[in-house]
């Protein structure tokens, strides 16, 4: 689910989709609210089940094998420590990073964007800094 941004154009299509399909499968009326139709249906809205495969795509690279060709496109600082040898641009925002006014959202790559999205639910990883003290 790279590809997933929020867009209102999708977002639009995939619904007027899924309430055709809902009407068929339930055999409503055309008038029938659609939010009441989904509720039946136990089907989520397309924007919330969009998001959530983008979430699930972002938590199964944790899982991927280190040799994985996707490991090797994420930060270093992306969880659990694996040194990919990847390193940022510093032009772009971090997946770590709360949301900055210099950047406005911008990341490297849709990787990044996607990772950013499970930011607030992993849970923190220290960040060691090497200081070198001359005596």
């Amino acid at each position: 689910m790279l590809w997933w941004k929020g867009q209102p154009s999708f977002l639009d299509k995939l619904q007027r989709l899924q309430n055709t399909a809902i009407r068929k499968m339930l055999g409503v009326f055309h008038s029938s609210p659609s939010a009441a139709m989904e509720v039946e249906a136990s089907i989520p809205p397309p924007k919330i089940r969009l998001n959530r495969q983008s979430r699930n795509f972002a938590i199964r690279v944790i899982n991927m094998h280190e040799t994985h060709p996707i490991r090797h496109r994420t930060p270093l600082s992306y969880p659990p420590g694996l040194d990919t040898g990847y390193e940022s641009d510093p032009e772009f925002q971090e997946w770590d990073e709360p949301q900055s006014r210099d950047f406005q959202g911008r990341y490297e790559t849709q990787l990044i964007r996607v990772l950013a999205t499970i930011r607030d639910i992993l849970p923190g990883t220290p960040r060691v800094e090497n200081i070198d003290i001359d005596l």
